[in-house]
């Protein structure tokens, strides 16, 4: 099973939301801070204090420097070319308050570390351009992957709300990798929703 090009080991091995040290989570911390604040609308990679820290961790500058720059490549949720908060219509008496998810600053931050520690063990290796295009295609099925969170746990709420016993069934049949969860009846929360993988063809419906 691999995830963008990587053997699924490898990515067990790097997992940033995992065994993070003190210090690591302190970094990732400060990085997340940074995200959510209108500095970091127009940047295109970390300020130098924070890559510097991110380098005393023992990560070349280069994967840094590239980690950041593909972190905050794709612009943040709501936030646009005019800075943030987003400009209000025309007319408006209330300024618009951009609409960035609470929780994308924190895992942009932690996908950097993961990243930064990826490339630095690929420039060890001496594969570091090809662990770039491996990252790149990583970080388009991560952003996928989280779009398609978002639009399963709301179809899962319409259900629930149609739903008279308060559970659901999941609905699958075209994913082998989900196959023994096919027909299971459960309780929101008891089970991770799909879609759970790339292409995952399953979804969920009120019993």
């Amino acid at each position: 099973m691999t995830a963008a090009g990587y053997p699924y080991a490898d990515y067990q091995a790097r997992r940033p939301d995992q065994g993070l040290t003190p210090v690591e989570e302190a970094v990732v911390a400060a990085i997340a801070v940074y995200l959510a604040s209108s500095a970091a609308v127009h940047a295109v990679t970390l300020p130098a204090v924070l890559m510097s820290r991110l380098m005393a961790l023992g990560l070349s500058r280069r994967a840094v420097r590239t980690a950041s720059r593909l972190t905050m490549d794709p612009p943040l949720t709501g936030r646009n070319r005019w800075g943030s908060p987003s400009p209000s219509p025309a007319g408006a008496d209330v300024p618009m308050v951009r609409m960035v998810a609470a929780d994308e600053p924190l895992w942009r931050a932690r996908y950097l570390l993961a990243a930064a520690q990826r490339l630095t063990d690929a420039a060890v290796r001496g594969d570091f351009t090809g662990a770039v295009t491996k990252e790149r295609r990583y970080l388009r099925q991560h952003r996928a992957a989280g779009k398609g969170r978002r639009a399963g746990a709301a179809q899962a709420d319409q259900e629930f709300g149609k739903s008279n016993s308060g559970l659901l069934i999941w609905n699958g049949g075209t994913c082998p990798e989900c196959a023994p969860r096919d027909g299971s009846v459960f309780r929101p929360g008891q089970l991770s929703l799909p879609p759970l993988h790339p292409n995952c063809g399953c979804g969920v419906s009120a019993y």
